[in-house]
């Protein structure tokens, strides 16, 4: 495994052995704290904006385990009082982000994206219901029946919203889509044309 991870370089062969060079040098690890402080920057800059919970949440899942929840509890506490960190609360639900973006002046542009069930706008379902104010679910594992958006329902977002969402389906003329929404369809002749063009470019990536 270290050879097919780029660790270990074979440089000749002995009688048909594998002879490798020597490991290169391991950077000197870093402390926990330390640790911990870039795990969260690079789980912030990722998915911005995150609510406290889910941050906390994740550090632990995916490099906290080191760490006891009092340790954790602590770093997070820490990292939020950080001048790279900006935080904000909606709803009573507090967010964090970079303290050198800004969201509010945020460019929003007329494009419909179909997003993928995990993307990083879609993957935390609760953040999903408090923004967009409906539920998204991934349903591939829920059976036929019990269904509301289908196999695998791609997200539609369009400007600062999120308004439905997609099924591609495969037919003997290509790609037929079923479009749902969670509060009717957008008025807007610019989100039609919008909508056109994305679903064109999914039957073309079909292909």
């Amino acid at each position: 495994m270290l050879q097919y991870r780029g660790e270990l370089r074979v440089v000749h062969r002995d009688a048909g052995i594998r002879v490798y060079a020597p490991a290169p040098k391991r950077p000197r690890a870093i402390g926990a704290v330390q640790r911990a402080d870039a795990l969260l920057s690079a789980l912030l800059a990722l998915y911005a904006p995150v609510p406290a919970a889910t941050l906390r949440y994740l550090a632990w899942m995916v490099g906290g385990r080191g760490l006891g929840a009092d340790e954790r509890a602590r770093a997070l506490k820490r990292f939020a009082k950080d001048a790279r960190v900006a935080t904000v609360e909606v709803d009573g639900v507090r967010y964090l982000y970079p303290a050198d973006e800004a969201p509010e002046r945020a460019d929003v542009d007329d494009r419909v994206r179909a997003l993928a069930p995990f993307d990083p706008i879609a993957w935390d379902r609760d953040r999903f219901e408090h923004l967009w104010g409906w539920g998204y679910r991934f349903e591939a594992y829920t059976p036929a029946a019990k269904r509301v958006y289908g196999y695998y329902a791609l997200p539609l977002a369009w400007r600062d919203r999120v308004v439905g969402w997609v099924n591609a389906m495969p037919s003997p003329r290509g790609l037929t889509f079923d479009v749902g929404y969670a509060n009717g369809t957008p008025r807007d002749r610019a989100f039609r044309r919008a909508l056109d063009e994305e679903l064109a470019s999914l039957e073309g990536f079909g292909r």
